[in-house]
């Protein structure tokens, strides 16, 4: 167990393998692409920014056994102190974070970690510098974004300026004391456990899933039975909605590496009282059979009747054996 306790009768099976050789917190890495289009909330009507493109990667670390509070990960392209990951449990219960960004209501146990930030505006989440208390924590993401298809070389210099590298090793040490409470807290605490995982493979190029234009890149382009205004309108009136969501196929690679399911979502989220945070958000999943190009999907109404939805979003998303992920959404906002 994770906790260090015996299991009664312990049970033998590939499906009791997630956690894996006795980790007491799973940990990941995922290189991704995404390719985004955005309409407004309020209207339906698509953004200035219609189409944009980002690439990052992804720290995944999760605790449904509830061992520790906060992890920071170090290693090439991160910020020399690493980046300081607070515990959903923490986000969610621990009054400190009361109305703190990242302070969803419903977060689960097994949800993400995210990056505790040094302040609101430049997006700092170096370790040493990070404020969980006052800044709070949001994103798992770590890399660039583009807001127009014309910036793919921009997205790919700066991307590779920040220093990712292929087959980098990064550390995941995770703590269960106090010290995600005060600004380098984790200086003075010894890590309970420290993995080390391999970046095996980086995002693809940004010029290269582009193509000649947003209706020819090699994405997965979603399209709705219901139109943007239809579904803004009932994501804004929370009455829930049945889609057929549609794509073409993904194109061929660089590398001609192949990508399979993955899975098609909806979420949608928003503030519980007047203030933006705390917040409430609820997912819906689908997982389409093996080479189907279209699914039929349902998003009810959310559950909790106090959330104002402010963000919605449908995609796909695809995964390589190297776990590598290629991501296309339709956001409203």
């Amino acid at each position: 167990m994770a906790d260090g306790s015996v299991c009664a009768a312990p049970q033998v099976g590939s499906n009791w393998r997630f956690m894996g050789d006795r980790r007491k917190v799973y940990v990941e890495l995922r290189p991704g692409n995404e390719r985004a289009m955005h309409f407004r909330l309020d209207t339906g009507a698509p953004w200035d920014r219609f189409v944009d493109y980002s690439k990052f990667v992804q720290f995944r670390v999760q605790d449904p056994s509830k061992v520790v509070k906060y992890a920071v990960v170090t290693g090439p392209g991160l910020p020399t102190s690493g980046v300081k990951l607070l515990s959903p449990r923490i986000q969610r219960d621990d009054p400190v974070m009361a109305g703190k960004r990242g302070h969803y209501v419903n977060l689960k146990d097994d949800s993400y970690f995210h990056m505790c930030r040094v302040d609101a505006t430049t997006g700092n989440v170096s370790a040493d510098a990070a404020n969980c208390v006052e800044m709070g924590a949001s994103g798992i993401n770590f890399g660039r974004y583009s807001y127009s298809h014309t910036n793919a070389t921009k997205l790919d210099t700066d991307f590779a300026n920040d220093g990712f590298v292929q087959g980098g090793v990064y550390n995941f040490a995770l703590y269960n004391d106090d010290g995600w409470k005060t600004v380098n807290g984790q200086a003075a605490q010894t890590p309970i456990v420290t993995y080390q995982r391999t970046l095996t493979t980086l995002p693809y190029s940004a010029v290269a899933l582009a193509g000649a234009d947003v209706n020819h890149d090699l994405y997965p382009r979603p399209a709705s039975s219901l139109s943007p205004v239809d579904m803004a309108a009932s994501v804004r009136n929370k009455t829930g909605f049945t889609t057929n969501l549609s794509w073409n196929p993904l194109g061929t690679l660089p590398d001609a590496r192949r990508f399979g399911w993955g899975g098609v979502y909806f979420y949608e989220g928003g503030p519980v009282t007047a203030a933006v945070w705390p917040r409430t958000d609820q997912e819906w999943d689908v997982y389409p059979d093996a080479g189907a190009t279209s699914v039929t999907a349902t998003a009810s109404a959310p559950s909790d009747t106090r959330m104002t939805p402010d963000w919605a979003e449908a995609g796909i998303f695809l995964d390589d054996r190297n776990g590598a992920r290629i991501w296309s959404s339709v956001t409203f906002d």
